[in-house]
């Protein structure tokens, strides 16, 4: 027979997440989900969650947050997928890491120019960046790619 924890049922959904924090910390669509809202607040932007983007801003417009919350390939490389169904749809891209704790934000136009996304096999497109190189560490001629220019010139510092 099923049954439900009454007590959970009851609790408020940050209070959950904060007793579950661990299950949670797993789930990066649920992840990706707060960082939105946060990053509408810390912005003074408005969430929409909005088939494209996910943010109204008065000067950025639409913004599509993308997160991600691990290292891709050997320590060396953060990664951002499922763009391809964003293409025309926002202004503006707002890229959050949370291994490194840094956000970029940047144009559509730039994001999408030749040479910045991977696309896979099967269609996909990703923006992945190569942060660390094992000589000259972030330097931008060490990997040269224009993924990782639009990276290191659109960080957003933190004050």
């Amino acid at each position: 027979m099923l049954s439900l924890n009454e007590e959970q049922m009851n609790q408020s959904e940050i209070d959950w997440l904060v007793a579950n924090k661990d299950q949670v910390d797993f789930n990066g669509t649920l992840r990706s989900l707060i960082w939105e809202q946060k990053f509408a607040h810390l912005l003074g932007a408005k969430f929409v969650d909005k088939p494209g983007y996910d943010l109204i801003h008065p000067t950025l417009k639409r913004v599509e947050v993308k997160c991600s919350f691990s290292w891709h390939l050997i320590n060396k490389t953060i990664h951002f997928q499922g763009l391809k169904s964003k293409k025309d749809k926002c202004d503006n891209f707002l890229f959050y890491s949370g291994i490194l704790n840094q956000v970029a934000l940047i144009k559509h136009d730039d994001l999408f120019e030749d040479g910045v996304l991977y696309e896979d096999p099967k269609g996909s497109l990703h923006f992945r960046v190569k942060v660390k190189d094992l000589k000259n560490n972030m330097s931008k001629k060490s990997y040269g790619t224009r993924a990782r220019e639009l990276w290191l010139d659109n960080l957003i510092p933190f004050v």
